[in-house]
């Protein structure tokens, strides 16, 4: 029956076509070579020791025979996986609150048809996973992100009619007891190591920011001890894991702060730049992108479709807003100790701008987003250099007496009490690249 139920989740998988004997490559035969050495040397770390058993009945004896249920789309969970899970279905959602605030054991099942929104018991597979719920973030839209890890399979025997929410009748499945072979064991290690190696690639997801805050020991402590034991900073991943921290406190204390007469001033006194960042970040995040080509309906700002959005959004937005008025507190608090102690700050005020950023979807019409700022070729530069910023539309932007440069300026005169203009010759001239010129030397100055 396992079985059977097995195939099934695989029913949809293409199976490759025979084409006589398959060439071993190149990729295959170093993993093969790199499992061979590294096994040696586990054998060697483990001297003459006999194979041992993966094997955790103290928490199988833990697992309830009722469970609540979680249907996932399109994914699997399987014993020992930990899967990162964005829940938005309201039922969902409740299941894995009441969860998560009793034994912390779920049953989780695949659908057979993924397009069913509220699919009951006979939409899923009888054969599925119990999970372990590590951790679980609801964001400020009321959303769930949990982390959860499969502990054993089970079958699912029937559901409880009369439960408030889904919960089911479950059956463990005793699987077969895994040897663990110094072979196995650099196996393991070298799937860590490719996994790592991919993940630098490809930046840190979901699943990592989540373990970071697992690691958190201490409410508040913004990173872990495993970030402030590097010898260098790795900037992507803090910020990651404070983001993450962030939202976990805004979920706990937004309501209460969007209503505070600290925050309603901020708001106000800077409404001009803040709302339109604010859901500009809230778009970025939901479309998983800042190019904002790219946000169908939302790709060109409109006024009437962001007030419609701000209302939909309202706590998401209030998030990014709520964090810029940190940042502005913080930021004061810095500047009045230097003045207390006679010290003056002096900041950087950079010519250019991201062709992705806030201002270049709001105001596109300030910035010719077809080119690119650059330098000519020179002694360091043979190439000369691409920026890949946008160059100012100075017409435009003198047709309301540079508005968008004289609110700049005065925002950075709030924490500065002197500010350089980094390159402040392109406010004379700039060198400009076509959008399809990869080095700056096809250049041309402008004006």
């Amino acid at each position: 029956m396992v079985k059977k139920k097995d195939d099934e989740l695989l029913e949809q998988v293409d199976k490759p076509k025979k084409r006589g004997r398959p060439r071993k490559n190149k990729v295959l035969s170093e993993i093969e070579q790199a499992v061979s050495e590294a096994a040696a040397q586990s054998q060697a770390e483990q001297g003459e020791q006999d194979e041992y058993l993966i094997n955790d009945e103290a928490l199988l004896e833990q697992i309830p025979e009722e469970l609540g249920l979680l249907s996932l789309r399109e994914n699997v969970l399987f014993n020992s996986m930990i899967m990162p899970i964005y829940e938005t279905r309201e039922t969902g959602i409740e299941v894995i609150e009441k969860a998560y605030n009793s034994s912390k054991f779920i049953f989780i099942s695949a659908q057979k048809n993924s397009a069913v929104d509220t699919p009951k018991v006979s939409d899923l597979y009888e054969i599925g996973t119990v999970g372990l719920i590590l951790r679980m973030i609801k964001m400020p839209n009321g959303h769930i992100k949990a982390l959860i890890q499969g502990i054993s399979r089970a079958k699912c025997l029937g559901e409880i009619a009369k439960a408030s929410y889904p919960q089911v009748f479950i059956e463990l499945i005793k699987e077969k007891s895994v040897k663990i072979t110094p072979e196995v064991v650099a196996l393991t290690r070298l799937a860590r190591e490719y996994s790592e190696k991919i993940l630098q690639l490809r930046g840190v997801p979901i699943a990592e920011i989540m373990s970071i805050l697992m690691q958190v020991e201490e409410p508040g402590k913004l990173a872990p001890k495993e970030l402030n034991a590097l010898e260098d900073v790795d900037y992507e991943r803090v910020n990651n894991a404070k983001n993450a921290f962030t939202h976990e406190l805004f979920a706990e204390v937004g309501e209460k702060a969007v209503k505070s007469k600290e925050f309603k001033a901020f708001v106000k006194e800077n409404r001009e730049w803040l709302e339109p960042y604010a859901v500009y970040c809230v778009l970025r995040d939901a479309n998983g992108t800042a190019e904002f080509e790219k946000w169908g309906d939302m790709a060109r700002y409109d006024q009437k479709r962001v007030d419609a959005f701000v209302k939909e959004h309202a706590m998401e937005v209030a998030y990014h807003q709520w964090i810029q008025m940190h940042l502005a507190a913080q930021m004061s608090e810095v500047r009045d100790y230097c003045h207390s102690l006679k010290v003056a700050l002096k900041g950087d005020i950079p010519i250019g701008i991201s062709r992705m950023s806030a201002d270049a979807w709001l105001y596109p019409h300030l910035f010719n987003l077809d080119a690119q700022a650059g330098a000519p070729p020179d002694d360091f530069s043979v190439l000369g250099q691409n920026w890949g910023l946008p160059t100012y539309n100075w017409e435009e932007m003198g047709r309301d007496n540079f508005t968008w440069w004289k609110s700049r300026f005065r925002k950075m005169a709030e924490f500065f009490d002197v500010y350089r203009i980094d390159h402040v010759l392109g406010f004379f001239r700039i060198w400009q690249i076509p959008m399809n010129q990869m080095h700056g030397l096809l250049g041309m100055f402008n004006p």
